[in-house]
């Protein structure tokens, strides 16, 4: 089995991804490091987890430990990415996987250098149902796509939640603005080029809306609306000249019950139903495969070129204007 040690014991840490080990074929959890000391003997007496470390650096001196989950504030990323491939771990990182693209540039040098897999933690593609969005879209039924609309909401009713905070890389687009610009590139399988936006900064300085677009060289366009002061929304739709394909719960799907995804067309419609899934779990087990080699999900430069058209986007919101997409070229 792949032995891992989580990083940070946040709300997702507890309540998706560790619960996915019980479910994962190819990983095991076998440490917790928490920065407080009390918190680590609580987590001793409440989890099953063979060792709970009261500091980071405990976990990353552990032999015993293969790869590390890191579920920290996003100003945190960065730093402790470098510094588990420097213990020679193997790294899954909460998305978005750092505060800006010099710093994912400094995760892509040290990935290389350390030889191990750095992959951003976007659970959502491990779930069957986007392969069968993706089914329907090659196989002609919907025509010629022409556009993609994502929308991502939540009402973050926590003042004190780091996602308030700008120097700790908050607001919407970073958190889940992310999520429409991998699931645009993922879905039609190509990289913008230009793109636009506008958003709402609030009073602590973070956008708690944005509305972005991104420009393909077809013509295609992928339309995202994202924030975090509406009422809860996880949802994109393909659109093509013949049809288009509608999935609710997309990110998030319902717990305790099948996903669904509605197909319409000029002739018909439809609603496919898919088996409950737990994405985390198949999350883990992808990056046990990539960590050993046997699949391609784990390469850091989808996370370099996620926070590329992140940062083109942030700057498209700022100036007004439509602004080009850098190319990434891996090195």
């Amino acid at each position: 089995m792949f032995r891992m040690g989580i990083l940070g014991v946040g709300k997702i840490a507890v309540n998706a991804m560790m619960p996915a080990f019980a479910h994962s074929t190819q990983t095991e959890l076998c440490a917790l490091a928490t920065r407080s000391e009390s918190k680590a003997e609580q987590l001793k007496k409440d989890c099953s987890v063979e060792k709970c470390y009261s500091s980071y650096e405990s976990l990353l001196e552990d032999d015993a430990i293969d790869g590390v989950y890191i579920g920290l504030p996003n100003h945190l990323h960065k730093d402790w990415t470098v510094r588990c491939l420097e213990a020679k771990k193997h790294v899954l990182c909460d998305k978005p996987l750092t505060m800006n693209l010099e710093e994912a540039v400094e995760i892509q040098h040290a990935a290389e250098q350390s030889g191990k897999v750095v992959m951003e933690a976007f659970m959502y593609r491990f779930h069957p149902q986007h392969d069968c969005v993706r089914e329907i879209m090659q196989s002609g039924e919907l025509g010629r796509i022409r556009s993609l609309e994502c929308r991502f909401h939540y009402f973050l009713e926590d003042g004190a939640n780091f996602r308030l905070r700008p120097e700790m890389g908050g607001g919407g687009l970073w958190d889940v603005g992310c999520y429409g610009i991998d699931s645009a590139r993922y879905l039609l399988g190509e990289e913008p080029v230009s793109c636009a936006g506008t958003w709402h900064l609030n009073d602590q300085g973070v956008d708690d809306f944005c509305f972005f677009t991104l420009h393909f060289t077809n013509g295609r366009v992928a339309s995202v609306s994202c924030g975090m002061r509406q009422p809860g929304v996880d949802t994109y739709r393909v659109n093509g000249d013949l049809g288009s394909i509608c999935v609710p719960h997309a990110y998030i799907p319902k717990s305790g019950c099948a996903a669904h995804v509605g197909v319409t067309t000029s002739k018909s419609s439809r609603e496919l139903s898919v088996p409950e899934t737990n994405q985390y779990a198949r999350e883990l087990d992808a990056f046990a495969q990539a960590c050993a080699g046997n699949v391609d999900c784990g390469r850091v430069d989808n996370g370099l070129r996620n926070m590329t058209i992140l940062c083109a986007v942030r700057q498209a919101c700022v100036s007004g204007q439509v602004e080009k997409v850098r190319e990434v070229t891996p090195e």
